[in-house]
């Protein structure tokens, strides 16, 4: 149940502070000087919309702090001060709330949460612990399913969001809530509620790893959040079915005004009075005098909605498992703004909380632990038609048919033939394409096989060159030739050959013109990474005319592997979907490694799932190597590392030799550089 606190227009007490209340707080907090402050009031660029937040300062693990509906930053202006002597504290306004730019549109959960994630990257955080009470917590839900990597931890100020209930809500025969809405919220706050009451987690769609993020959450004496344990609608009328809740000396929410719509009947009137909505209006003048009305709601609340309620925490409860700590205060409410209303009962818990997050996390960063991404691209978005949005696993992916006589595959037109929700756009510039990659690989403490036009693969290598290490392909039109190959080799200008891709030009890899390239290999001892896999959808149809999915075939490798039999040899994307094929050949030459780069984004996660399993299970877990793929979506990397974090089948072990010990060993990496990577 989600409670605004800063209204449009009047409305009923119980349900907010008042308008007038408010703007006075907020007028004369901005009246102070600066230096009397808590805060510093800012503005950034995140992901394009103009976001306003409060900055409490403090150093070490950053606190963010996440509105509800109809409040903004400001809402947290007493209280997150609080933590700044041991985090750095934030408070953030969400698109379309108090200052922050209206963007028009992207009310929903998902497009909500990735806005937050625009915030972190704006002001260069790359973890946090998110804090929020009643609607951010869907956002924060979102953000642990889908930025796992983002988020150091979770306070769920409102309690265990009851995903599903809404369900319930809608079919109350009382029209409670429904009239409590109209109450409450003017026509656009309405239509952001119902652009937001769809959303599900993952979670509730099946069999779920657990979710692996430290969580807290405070629930009332009943076990309910989020204002659950009571019917609004029944306080706004000041019914006395309510009155054993707000006579209750644990009960701090307006408590004095409440009693009054108790005791007060004019006071009562005057405040149903001040409800805009007609309709509304005249519906809680009739709840107030209508007893067998009052006993109908009531009956629904609890019979119908808290049932529901209670069984939806206890899903939010399983889907995190030990991971969540639920606090039950001595309280007969909780709402989420006890931050507000009485912060004495839940400061100490959540201090408590962070500490504990803070000593794990400063235990990771101690041997945070490197990846080796053996497939990133030093590409251009003019290869890629100027960039443009591609869909990833972490939802659904539909392949959609085409009609040959009427439709082309085009930049343009090819989210209309491989189609998601949500989804995630290219860099905007060649220069945002790098920086942005390169932040990642610092975050993710990545050590990347980076491939593309030797100019950009040595710009990418200026930048960061204790990150990148430099790869070409051969058997391109405008490749060098061999010999040019081998002084870029002696001059450490490379480390290997890849992306080497015959298959986009209809060649098969026995080819006598990659012959004397292969020899070279061989000789120079340079291991070689061949693209063996699907192309872009619809490819010979558009980008890639000359790409033939027959050349996907591991077998037509063999011969060279017999031809060069020291020849160090990865497929890239393992020949997919052809793995039975791929373990034939890794089984009949040991020699040969995997990569899993782009399958594990750009293909439904199940498929993929599917594949890789079948490569674990045939023994070869110790050959197979993550890459990224990442082209010129650099957000794709986080996804791609959440793919195998999130894999059921994977045990630590064979997590850590996907993403790093096996390229350590096929690259034959140095102790020193070992240690090296262990260390940053």
């Amino acid at each position: 149940m989600e409670h605004p606190a800063q209204m449009r227009r009047s409305t009923v007490v119980v349900v907010c502070l008042c308008v007038s209340v408010l703007l006075l707080h907020v007028q004369s907090g901005r009246a102070q000087s600066d230096s009397e402050l808590p805060y510093q009031s800012k503005f950034i660029d995140a992901g394009g919309v103009r976001l306003h937040y409060l900055d409490f300062g403090g150093t070490g693990l950053p606190l963010v702090f996440v509105h509800s509906e109809s409040w903004d930053a400001h809402t947290y202006a007493k209280f997150a001060p609080r933590f700044k002597d041991a985090y750095h504290v934030l408070a953030v306004t969400r698109p379309g709330y108090g200052q922050s730019e209206d963007p028009g549109f992207g009310y929903d959960v998902p497009a909500q949460a990735e806005r937050l994630i625009d915030f972190l990257d704006a002001v260069g955080i790359g973890q946090a612990v998110f804090a929020g009470n009643s609607a951010p917590s869907k956002e924060m839900t979102y953000l642990v399913e889908h930025h796992v990597d983002r988020v150091a931890g979770l306070i769920y100020l409102a309690g265990p969001p009851p995903f599903g209930s809404e369900d319930v809500v809608d079919s109350d025969p009382t029209e409670a809530y429904k009239m409590s809405d109209r109450a409450i919220y003017d026509a656009p706050a309405l239509e952001r509620r119902k652009a937001r009451r769809g959303y599900r987690p993952d979670y509730l769609r099946g069999d779920r790893p657990t979710i692996r993020v430290p969580a807290l959450a405070f629930v009332d004496r009943g076990g309910t959040g989020d204002g659950w344990g009571l019917s609004y609608a029944l306080a706004n009328v000041g019914s006395p079915r309510i009155a054993d809740v707000v006579q209750d000396p644990g009960f701090t929410i307006q408590a004095a005004e409440l009693r009054r719509l108790i005791t007060d009947e004019a006071f009562r009137n005057e405040q149903l009075d001040s409800i805009t909505d007609s309709v509304a209006r005249a519906y809680f003048h009739r709840l107030a005098e209508d007893d067998e009305l009052q006993a109908e709601v009531q009956r629904y609340h609890e019979q119908v909605i808290l049932p529901s309620v209670l069984a939806s925490q206890q899903k939010f409860k399983r889907a995190f498992g030990d991971n969540l700590e639920v606090v039950q205060l001595d309280v007969p409410l909780v709402t989420g703004y006890a931050y507000r209303d009485s912060p004495e009962v839940i400061y100490p818990h959540i201090r408590l909380f962070l500490k504990t997050i803070k000593e794990r996390k400063r235990a990771y960063d101690q041997e945070q632990r490197p990846i080796i991404d053996m497939h990133l691209h030093a590409h251009r978005l003019a290869d890629y038609g100027g960039g443009m949005p591609v869909c990833t696993n972490d939802q659904e992916i539909l392949f959609q048919g085409f009609d040959p006589a009427r439709d082309t595959i085009t930049p343009a037109t090819f989210a209309e033939f491989k189609s998601c929700p949500s989804p995630v756009p290219s860099a905007r510039s060649d220069e945002e394409l790098m920086q942005e990659t390169l932040a990642l690989l610092d975050r993710h403490n990545i050590f990347a096989v980076t491939t593309g036009p030797l100019e950009r693969v040595a710009a990418w290598r200026h930048a960061a060159p204790d990150r990148i290490i430099p790869a070409h392909a051969f058997g391109d039109s405008g490749s060098p030739d061999p010999d040019e190959f081998r002084r870029l080799v002696n001059s450490g200008d490379l480390a290997l050959f890849a992306e080497v891709s015959p298959q986009y030009q209809g060649v098969s890899l026995d080819d006598a013109a990659l012959e004397p390239y292969f020899a070279l290999a061989e000789e120079l001892d340079v291991p070689v990474g061949i693209h063996l896999g699907e192309g872009p959808y619809g490819g010979p149809y558009g980008a890639s005319p000359d790409y033939r999915a027959r050349l996907t075939n591991p077998f037509q490798l063999e011969e060279v592997l017999i031809s060069h039999p020291k020849l160090r040899v990865y497929v890239m994307h393992y020949g997919s979907p052809l793995v039975d094929e791929m373990i034939a050949l890794m089984y009949a030459h040991p020699q040969v490694y995997v990569d899993i780069a782009g399958n594990n984004w750009q293909y439904p996660r199940a498929h993929f799932y599917g594949q890789l399993k079948k490569l674990m299970d045939a023994g070869l877990g110790k050959r197979v190597m993550w890459g990224s793929d990442q082209m010129v979506w650099p957000r794709t990397i986080g996804i791609a590392i959440e793919t195998i974090k999130k894999a059921p089948f994977l045990i630590e072990e064979q997590q850590r030799d996907i993403f790093y010990n096996n390229a350590a060993r096929f690259l034959r990496l140095s102790e020193q550089e070992i240690v090296r990577h262990h260390r940053k």
